[in-house]
């Protein structure tokens, strides 16, 4: 009785200091998602890291890799002077060529970036550098809500550069 007690104790112990684990595992259908401004949470990627979360940013394609960022703190530097952006990958429960998938994949290879609304889970507190090209925090999108092609106005109010045609 007493090793089911020590062995008990462990497992709590161990979910309370792996919130990511947890959240990671867990049914996301029936979690509600934070809604943080992009800003917000790249400044504080690591009061997030592990949750679930909703924002809204713009998907660019670099040299390397997707990045995710917002251009109204594009020009603010994070820790170590890194741009605030953000390494994307696609996890279960996201649908591969879904309709959404479908207009953000053409939308972003068309015009090189595409503001999305999404809901996915913070990973920020790996020693290491996310991605090709070293991001601050990694989002895992599990699902896209709506996709926007951005306007000429935008990108030219915003700064936001387009696709290199013939590339």
């Amino acid at each position: 009785m007493k090793t089911s007690h020590i062995v008990l104790m462990a497992i709590l112990i161990a979910e309370a200091q792996m919130p990511s684990l947890i959240i990671a595992q867990g049914n996301l259908q029936e979690a509600k998602p934070e809604k943080i401004p992009f800003c917000d949470l790249a400044m504080r990627s690591e009061k997030y890291d592990g949750h679930l979360i909703l924002t809204e940013a713009v998907a660019s394609n670099s040299f390397h890799s997707i990045l995710l960022f917002d251009p109204l703190c594009s020009e603010t530097r994070g820790r170590g002077g890194m741009h605030l952006s953000a390494q994307p990958t696609f996890e279960s429960p996201y649908k591969m060529d879904s309709p959404l998938d479908t207009q953000f994949r053409k939308v972003l290879g068309e015009e090189g970036s595409v503001r999305i609304i999404f809901v996915g889970v913070v990973e920020s507190l790996s020693q290491a550098a996310y991605g090709p090209e070293g991001r601050l925090f990694e989002i895992h999108i599990r699902k896209l809500i709506s996709v926007h092609p951005i306007t000429p106005a935008e990108r030219q109010a915003l700064e936001i550069g387009t696709a290199v045609k013939g590339s």
